[in-house]
């Protein structure tokens, strides 16, 4: 089922991917494809060894999607020789969580990264001057977000969180394997402007594995 709020809110959410194609209407700058598959990899997550984890990257077609799933998982095997069914069912994921995406947003090429998170990324809410880009989290805790009619865009990119969020109460977090979509400040139809975010705050020795793609043309 369909799930929306109101325009000046921005966001839709759905437990189908169909949903993320939504992010192209011009009063919608943020959609959420519920999964509901949090738990699936805890025990595929306790067992990386962190120390052999790198940052993955590439621009890709819709040609190389297949052997950068193969050359994905040659590397995810690298930092967890156990259990290889989940972790190509990792590489699997994300490959296609890159196939919907391009296909929701009728992305020709993208720019994919896999990255390993240490510490706290972007810690102010803020917006990104790019066009379009899908998250997910593989490991760890997810993004945070605000709705449009929460934010105080004044402070955005000058100011601390406690000026920025006008509702403390009222910031939301994707749980894992949750699959989001932000539409960036450089996208010509966008009527609410970037979809403001931050990463979480991790305690000490926290980590997270995130899925970043980015729509270039």
């Amino acid at each position: 089922m369909l799930s929306a709020v109101s325009p000046s809110v921005g966001a839709f959410f759905g437990p189908q991917p169909s949903i993320l194609s939504n992010i192209l209407y011009s009063d919608v700058n943020f959609v959420l494809w519920r999964r509901n598959l949090s738990s699936f990899i805890d025990a595929w997550a306790s067992e990386i060894r962190w120390e052999r984890t790198e940052t993955l990257e590439g621009e890709l077609d819709r040609e190389s999607l297949v052997q950068f799933e193969e050359d994905l998982y040659g590397e995810l095997k690298k930092w967890r020789t156990r259990e290889p069914d989940l972790t190509r069912w990792v590489a699997s994921d994300m490959c296609e969580n890159i196939r919907h995406f391009m296909d929701s947003t009728q992305a020709q090429e993208v720019f994919v990264k896999v990255e390993p998170v240490f510490t706290d990324m972007c810690r102010l809410f803020h917006v990104d001057h790019n066009l379009l880009r899908m998250l997910c989290t593989y490991v760890g805790q997810g993004t945070l977000w605000l709705q449009n009619d929460r934010v105080d865009r004044h402070y955005l990119g000058c100011g601390e969180n406690k000026d920025i969020v006008l509702d403390p109460l009222a910031i939301y977090q994707a749980p894992r394997l949750d699959v989001l979509i932000l539409k960036g400040e450089r996208w010509v139809d966008n009527l609410l402007g970037g979809a403001v975010h931050r990463s979480p705050p991790l305690r000490e020795g926290e980590k997270r594995l995130l899925l970043k793609v980015d729509y270039l043309r």
